[in-house]
């Protein structure tokens, strides 16, 4: 491991890491920016106590679930950590989610406090209508137009907390978070992180081993443009915070802004997630492209490997691709960022990786299969996560992401080169299954994505109601001033691919739908054909 033996790397708790990191730092050393602010250590972790201390008086307990609504902001973590100093619960909620999901999430959580930002109060309030229990909630900033008597300030809460350290005992076994992912299959599903999962005593999970991997230091900030209420968000803070760095938060992705705020932060280390790559680079050149101090960008969802180098070659930043998910980092999901262009990484020396096909047998060496791993059983964990305590209230969701040896299922396909690298293939749920094939949408787009013409595009399986199994079809959005007509586009794909692959339908769009926080594209959207959906059978 890279970083030092220092108390604060031998910390139990979140809590506990801020509170002794500011005392091996000088008062004056400058820990997370954000806009025109910045937080020192010793500011973090007073106000932060104050903020516990405040909580405690209001009656909040070890172990309650408090709720966090709002953008990543300075103030955000001076909640989140307070939260965890009193050894609560912090759930950090997707703040663009409307009031009928926050009313969902609330409930499920079991929250007892809610921090929300006023941007987003109002679908909280709306959440809470119709229902028995109204949660408290704190606004995070500034609100004059508040009719709620019981509203009250952060800062006003802040204020009234004493300044001593509050005395909560925390173990590694203690939960301190549940992150939600996504419902992409149902309801969102809160994955309970113990303390050990965030700061692993012996470097044993992907949320250490990735920072020692880039060799994070004291030297580094780490410009951060998406949400703290993804895994994502938490593992860059608490990696900065261990390893003695510093951490430049974003209220929100913007690809106009992100170089002149990396700039103005002075960032080392960068994150990318989704099509944010692509987006930099659609942007006007510039003489100031090479004008930082970045060394190197970590994360994942490059989509090919043309992208990859031209992002390297016109900015002059080394990419690292790694794969990690919510819910692996009690299970050796994760590999270690890699500059090996087209690959997402080697397996953590903390883990057992198989390739298992639909029926939970290896796969052939060099064929792509389902990822599922394990922690090495040689590895001195504190404990190992029961699969029945993966996510929050829902057991058999949890054992359902198991085989029936015990391996955890990633449901992604993978495969592993003749060099031990994983290969990112695509989602089990999203490969389309055309006539006896297993295609992933992947294989289309990576090539389609070299027409002269496309900007973007996805391939997505339409359900064969006659025949079962899956049609292909393709969304594009077309490069600027340029133009495609569906039928020699069909062209083009019978000279580019198999039979077999040739797109049914296509639809094109101005532009693909994405997530808001990590430009993720919304493949769901295009699984229905529309009266715009185009059909060679048809023709």
């Amino acid at each position: 491991m890279n970083h030092k033996e220092t108390e604060s790397s031998k910390s139990v708790s979140p809590g506990e890491l801020l509170r002794t990191r500011a005392r091996e730092q000088d008062d004056s050393r400058i820990f997370a920016f954000c806009k025109n602010q910045s937080l020192t250590l010793k500011e973090f972790d007073q106000k932060s106590d104050r903020l516990a201390n405040a909580l405690l008086s209001r009656g909040i307990k070890k172990g309650e679930k408090v709720a966090i609504i709002s953008h990543s902001s300075l103030e955000y973590l001076v909640c989140e950590y307070a939260t965890f100093k009193i050894g609560a619960v912090c759930v950090p909620f997707n703040c663009l989610l409307k009031s009928n999901e926050f009313a969902y999430l609330l409930e499920n959580a079991d929250a007892v406090l809610a921090f929300v930002h006023s941007a987003y109060l109002k679908e909280f309030l709306d959440s809470r209508t119709g229902t028995e229990k109204k949660i408290p909630y704190v606004v995070m900033d500034e609100n004059p137009d508040a009719q709620d008597p019981n509203y009250i300030s952060l800062r006003e809460l802040v204020e009234q907390g004493d300044e001593s350290p509050p005395h909560v005992e925390a173990g590694y076994t203690d939960p301190c978070c549940i992150l939600y992912t996504s419902g992409t299959t149902g309801a969102p599903k809160g994955v309970v992180y113990e303390n050990y999962a965030m700061l692993p005593p012996h470097g044993e999970t992907y949320v250490q081993q990735m920072m020692d991997v880039i060799h994070l230091g004291p030297d580094d900030t780490t410009y951060l443009p998406f949400a703290l209420y993804h895994v994502l968000g938490q593992v860059h803070v608490i990696g900065a915070l261990r390893n003695g760095g510093r951490i430049a938060l974003a209220e929100r992705f913007s690809a106009s802004q992100f170089w002149n705020e990396v700039r103005a932060c002075d960032a080392t280390v960068l994150v990318h997630q989704g099509a944010s790559i692509p987006l930099l680079l659609r942007q006007g050149t510039s003489e100031l492209d090479k004008e930082h101090h970045v060394r190197l960008s970590v994360g994942a969802g490059v989509p090919n490997e043309e992208v990859w180098k031209a992002f390297e070659q016109r900015f002059g930043v080394k990419v690292f691709e790694h794969y990690a998910q919510t819910e692996g980092a009690f299970f050796g999901a994760g590999t270690k960022p890699t500059n090996e262009v087209g690959t997402v990484g080697l397996p953590y020396d903390s883990a057992e990786i198989r390739l298992i096909d639909e029926n939970e047998r290896e796969v052939r060496e060099g064929d792509p299969g389902q990822l599922v791993s394990r922690l090495k059983l040689s590895i001195g964990l504190v404990r190992r996560k029961r699969p029945e305590e993966l996510y929050y209230k829902d057991p058999e969701k949890g054992r359902s992401r198991f085989t029936r040896d015990g391996w955890f299922k990633s449901g992604d396909i993978v495969r592993v080169d003749e060099r031990g690298f994983l290969h990112y293939v695509g989602k089990v749920e999203t490969f389309i299954r055309y006539r006896g094939e297993n295609i992933s949408p992947l294989q289309i787009e990576s090539v389609l994505s070299k027409h002269p013409a496309i900007e973007e595009c996805i391939a997505v399986g339409v359900q064969n109601k006659e025949f079962g199994g899956d049609d292909i079809k393709v969304v594009i959005a077309l490069k600027q001033g340029a133009s495609l007509a569906q039928k020699d586009l069909i062209s083009w794909c019978e000279s580019a691919f198999p039979r077999f692959m040739v797109p049914r339908y296509i639809e094109c769009v101005k532009e693909l739908e994405k997530t808001e926080q990590t430009k993720k594209i919304l493949r769901n959207a295009y699984k229905d054909n529309t009266d715009k959906t185009w059909d060679r059978f048809a023709q």
